[in-house]
């Protein structure tokens, strides 16, 4: 069984971050960008889908969208967004799962 795509969205909506994502977490709209304070390493490398719309925004080079940016390997990510600092704890995918 093969884990399913964990993004930064989800795992911020699991732990009640306030971010907005108008297009329903589709990638098209940029709204759910956020700056990633550490952990940036366990996510995987920016797409050039991401890095199109981040780059049309003038977003700063630590910023990715929530919604795209996938979370690969477990461990805490501090992130920015709205004015507040909030710490994901992600502890990996399910037993019995594999990528």
């Amino acid at each position: 069984m093969t884990a399913p795509r964990r993004t930064l969205l989800s795992v911020a909506r699991r732990a009640h971050v306030p971010i907005g994502y108008p297009c329903r977490g589709e990638g098209v709209c940029g709204r759910c960008a956020v700056r990633v304070l550490h952990g940036a390493d366990r996510l995987a490398p920016m797409a050039a889908s991401e890095r199109d719309i981040l780059a049309r925004q003038g977003a700063a080079p630590d910023e990715r969208l929530a919604c795209m940016a996938e979370v690969v390997q477990p461990g805490p990510i501090e992130i920015a967004v709205g004015g507040g600092v909030y710490r994901l704890p992600w502890r990996g995918p399910p037993r019995g799962f594999s990528r």
